[in-house]
């Protein structure tokens, strides 16, 4: 082939766009007339010079691609290249501008990102990833004029070039109708959530939570503001969120798991799912833990449990669990959250699970763990009557379910206690189970070591109406206490915004 039928198969697999007789004069920093004055040496020095400047905030920021700087670089000719060569310089230049996004608002950002345009032609080649990189800046003049200089040929971005073909910043508003509108720009949602995921692949945990906090607090304040109001959780607009939400739950970055919490969080809120949905979730929640962040990953599984309706949680994550017990610091959580909050709606599925791999058997260095886990949270002093009921009730059908299975004498000294304590409610149990599972309950009393005197006769209580006790006869400080517990059921709406406005409102973010 000869020289001139390389350089014409060139063309063939470049954009129309440069392929054009008279230069594009794109610029972001120039008007047209002033860009077209700009020879490529004084591009050159212009991104140079931000290059230097960049550089005294981040030392390393010329090592990434030094190539794109080059004296050689002068006579680079991008309409001019194969397609292999275009992938690696695309590959080369998209590094480079994630690098530079948490600079945008400095003009030294700006000046690189000339040069790249100048040279390299960035608003056409890569024009939708540029509108990714930079979106968290949408409501910047900057982000408008770079908005009005993209080629973006997808239909997609149609809405990008409309609104911002004067220079005019992006209202955070118009974005997420833009997601929520009918047939809208969900591509949106997985556009920055692949843009966060390349970011955990291509650097490492310290270089991301140091320069891009920026990018994680705009991925879940959008996600979040897709929910604010439940009448959006369609199917299809959660169809598009969970994956996201399962990577974010999954990566080993502390900001993107915690986003992913977040946002897990206010999902549960508005819409309901099924257990096969929310197992994977949770297992995603649970599964390797940093302590650091352990606090916050329990606090999203209560939120969950308290509204969707689980009768049980995924066995593998919390035996893990219990296993981590003094690493994780499991029992000072639970004694410190059971005093703040009630936890009705999390204990009952928790316990059940507990029961669950009791029955199944445990190695005898697992089972003191769990005998703990099992104290700590059966604490009768600590227990609303909602969950004294749920508790008793569990235990009940538990031995109804496995008649070989002996409650174990942690739970049986605990499980007297809240029986004696909670004596209305025991009662109100008998009644219930008294025909149908009668046997149970003999063997829940016998268990438990408790002596007739200590409960009375249900059958006498119902003729005359009175109780008949001695230690289990609750004190008028009981009662208070229960009303107070009662009343202190876990604010989930303070839970997420206390961290959402901490990840909105930051001045890293600002």
């Amino acid at each position: 082939m000869t020289s001139l039928s390389r350089q014409l198969a060139r063309l063939k697999d470049a954009p129309s766009s440069a392929q054009g007789i008279e230069r594009n004069y794109s610029s972001l920093l120039f008007n047209k007339k002033e860009a077209a004055s700009i020879d490529r040496g004084q591009a050159y020095k212009l991104g140079l010079t931000g290059l230097a400047q960049l550089k005294k905030i981040d030392p390393t920021i010329d090592e990434w691609e030094p190539q794109l700087f080059a004296q050689t670089s002068l006579d680079f000719n991008r309409s001019m290249i194969t397609k292999e060569e275009n992938e690696k310089i695309t590959s080369s230049l998209e590094r480079m501008i994630t690098v530079l996004a948490p600079y945008f608002h400095h003009q030294a950002c700006k000046q690189v990102l000339e040069w790249l345009i100048y040279k390299y032609q960035i608003n056409t080649f890569d024009a939708e990833f540029l509108a990714v990189a930079f979106l968290p800046f949408h409501d910047t003049n900057s982000y408008g004029r770079l908005g009005s200089i993209l080629m973006i040929k997808k239909n997609d971005w149609n809405w990008l070039k409309e609104v911002t073909k004067d220079g005019a910043p992006i209202p955070f508003n118009f974005i997420t109708r833009q997601c929520l509108i009918a047939g809208g720009n969900m591509h949106l949602i997985g556009a920055v959530g692949n843009f966060l995921t390349n970011l955990t692949k291509n650097f490492d945990e310290e270089y991301l939570t140091k320069n891009y906090q920026y990018y994680f607090l705009f991925f879940t304040k959008l996600i979040a503001s897709l929910f604010e109001d439940p009448a959006n959780a369609t199917d299809q607009l959660i169809s598009r969120v969970i994956p996201q939400l399962g990577l974010a739950l999954k990566s080993k970055l502390i900001p993107f798991k915690i986003a992913g919490m977040v946002l897990i969080t206010q999902l549960s809120m508005a819409a309901t799912f099924t257990p096969e949905t929310l197992f994977p979730i949770i297992s995603l929640l649970l599964n390797k833990v940093k302590p650091s962040i352990f606090s916050t990953a329990m606090n999203t599984l209560i939120v969950i449990c308290q509204h969707q309706s689980l009768e049980i949680l995924p066995i593998k994550p919390i035996r893990k669990l219990i296993n981590r017990r003094e690493e994780l610091g499991l029992d000072d959580f639970f004694q410190k959250t059971q005093l703040e909050a009630d936890l009705a709606g999390f204990l009952k599925p928790f316990w059940a699970t507990l029961l669950n791999i009791y029955n199944h058997g445990v190695e005898d260095e697992d089972f003191s763990e769990l005998m703990a886990i099992f104290d700590v949270t059966t604490d009768a002093t600590k227990l609303s009557s909602r969950q004294a009921t749920d508790l008793m009730t569990l235990v009940i059908e538990n031995l109804n379910e496995n008649a070989n299975i002996k409650i174990p004498k942690t739970l049986q000294r605990n499980l007297k206690a809240v029986i004696l304590r909670f004596g209305q409610e025991f009662d109100v149990i008998r009644s219930k189970y008294l025909k149908k599972n009668e046997k149970e309950i003999c063997m829940l009393i016998e268990q438990c070591q408790i002596q007739a005197h200590e409960i009375g006769d249900l059958e006498l209580e119902k003729k005359r109406k009175r109780r008949r006790r001695t230690s289990s006869t609750k004190s008028v400080e009981d009662i208070q206490e229960g009303s107070e517990n009662k009343a202190k059921k876990l604010d989930v709406s303070l839970f997420v915004l206390s961290i959402k406005y901490t990840l909105l409102f930051s001045d890293k973010f600002c």
